[in-house]
């Protein structure tokens, strides 16, 4: 291998990590952007947490996972619009409603 290909090989991979790396921790901070710092109360089990967006409209929950004091989900409600939540962990108050997503 020559000096200049091993340099021009150890660029691009300094910068394929660095880039992968910005993309694995900016999904995480925009999860937790508009999820409160501290759980408002005692989190609801998934089970729990699915039957309660059941029961605000939303006809197929995926994807239910813990983030911080919150859950995140993708969801379909009745009408049929997509979207991505978070959710308040103890009180299933859904804080946000990216329509549009999946």
């Amino acid at each position: 291998m020559t000096p200049r290909f091993r340099s021009l090989t150890l660029a691009a991979a300094l910068a394929f990590g660095a880039t992968a790396g910005l993309l694995a921790i900016a999904p995480a901070a925009h999860a937790e952007e508009g999820c409160p710092a501290a759980a408002s109360g005692t989190p609801m089990s998934p089970t729990a947490m699915k039957k309660a967006l059941a029961a605000q409209g939303f006809a197929t929950v995926r994807g239910l996972h813990r983030v911080g004091a919150c859950y995140a989900a993708r969801a379909i409600d009745k009408a049929g619009h997509r979207g991505e939540l978070m959710v308040d962990a103890a009180t299933a108050k859904v804080l946000i409603n990216a329509r549009g997503a999946n």
